[in-house]
């Protein structure tokens, strides 16, 4: 293995995916402390907010064979439950929700009978600035977490969400581990320093070599911030990276640069621009590329828009982040997400996605399209019970035949009285 990055190797040897792994354990720690430290006496808000979902599903190819003679409808059922349960303070808020989904699907065997996640979210204020933490743990049969979804991650939306293979026709389980712990610090009242560090680690029980692949990464940032005006923020700064593919074929060393702006027009009504420059050094035995250095782009648009009976998300570009093709992905992609109240009880929700994904390094090779589309009518029975319906659809190729599945269903939703304030909104 090459002991030189693109201006210097940034980890070596055969030992660097479990330096990943104690850097990203000591990080997650000290965010911990550091925000459990929020607690102030005699200020603290604490809360327990339940929820509840079951659910029935028809498809007419959710194993997204891409043969039609082999193409098997069926029909599933969920049934959800979580817990919202947190404390907020003056100064910062902690909040943890964990997710346990059953399910059966009666004409797929194999499947997993038990799903569950486990978020957490917090920050801390500071005279000068603010650290935040964002993670996650999620344990999921294949079958739910490659199969991707149109809209957006509601606790992350600027995720690209690029990590689904599509490939849920060979089963088995998938681990994920993340966590992103932030910190800005502000040194005059237009100027700021932020620095940031995400990890992420997905593990397979039944990996695809170059389709599906469990890997570990490692990212850092920092920055600078300056307003332009009150509602306008300029940002610039360099982040390095390092991935490793879960069977060691790939790894790859990035030094990128990041400019962006934001322009907020209220708390719910923003715009952000980004475009990002970065040099990749790839070494994978597969495909005999060793040292080999090879530069990239992103450019990305994104925002979300409000109004009195409806809201708008959306996000268009070019991302670059890990994925389980077992190198970086460079993906571009065109996502909407809309919201609309349709009379006092009665909503509806629509999600697009279109993508084309590739590997970093590539030069077009192996180019997957997918598309993603969820539409779906929402009636409040009453302030806690409501009913969901609608229609799904899926279309995807990996440049052999292309797949498709359409789907329907139809689900009862309890969603407990949030009598939060505003602290993770």
């Amino acid at each position: 293995m090459s002991s030189s990055c693109p201006e210097g190797r940034l980890l070596a040897g055969a030992s660097a995916g479990a330096v990943l792994r104690r850097t990203a354990i000591a990080g997650f720690v000290s965010a911990a402390a550091l925000l459990a430290g929020s607690r102030d006496a005699g200020a603290e808000q604490w809360y327990l907010v339940p929820s509840a979902e079951t659910s029935a599903e028809w498809n007419s190819n959710r194993e997204m064979t891409e043969r039609e003679e082999l193409e098997d409808p069926g029909a599933g059922y969920r049934l959800v439950a979580g817990l919202a349960a947190g404390v907020r303070t003056p100064r910062g808020a902690l909040e943890l929700r964990p997710r346990v989904q059953l399910q059966e699907f009666p004409d797929r065997s194999g499947v997993d009978p038990v799903d569950g996640t486990l978020d957490a979210d917090g920050f801390r204020r500071f005279a000068k600035g603010e650290a935040s933490l964002r993670a996650r743990y999620a344990r999921q049969d294949v079958y739910n977490a490659e199969y991707g979804s149109a809209g957006f991650d509601e606790r992350d939306p600027a995720d690209p969400g690029i990590d689904a293979s599509g490939i849920v026709l060979v089963g088995g389980r998938r681990d994920t581990l993340e966590f992103e712990p932030t910190l800005r610090w502000q040194l005059n009242p237009l100027t700021a320093i932020e620095a940031g560090v995400e990890y992420e680690q997905v593990d397979y029980q039944q990996s695809i070599g170059f389709r599906r692949e469990g890997y570990d990464s490692l990212r850092g940032d920092v920055g600078w911030a300056r307003a332009l005006s009150p509602r306008m923020e300029f940002q610039a700064g360099p982040y390095v990276a390092r991935f490793e593919s879960e069977t060691g074929g790939n790894e790859t060393d990035t030094l990128g640069l990041r400019l962006g702006a934001r322009y907020r027009w209220s708390a719910v009504t923003y715009l952000s621009l980004a475009v990002s420059g970065e040099r990749n050094e790839i070494t994978n035995s597969r495909t005999g590329q060793f040292g080999t250095k090879v530069n990239d782009w992103g450019l990305e648009a994104s925002g979300s828009s409000s109004h009195a009976v409806g809201v708008l998300r959306y996000a268009v570009g070019r991302f670059i982040a890990p994925s389980t093709l077992g190198t970086r992905r460079v993906s571009d992609q065109l996502r909407l997400q809309y919201s609309h109240d349709l009379a006092p009880l009665t909503r509806f929700a629509g999600a697009l996605r279109l993508s084309r994904d590739r590997r970093v390094g590539s030069n077009g090779t192996g180019e997957r399209d997918r598309a993603l589309v969820e539409l779906t009518l929402i009636r409040q029975l009453t302030s806690t019970l409501a009913v969901s319906g609608g229609a799904r659809y899926a279309w995807q190729d990996f440049g052999t035949e292309a797949a498709r599945n359409t789907g329907v269903f139809l689900g009862l939703v309890y969603q407990g009285l949030d009598r939060r304030e505003a602290a993770f909104r």
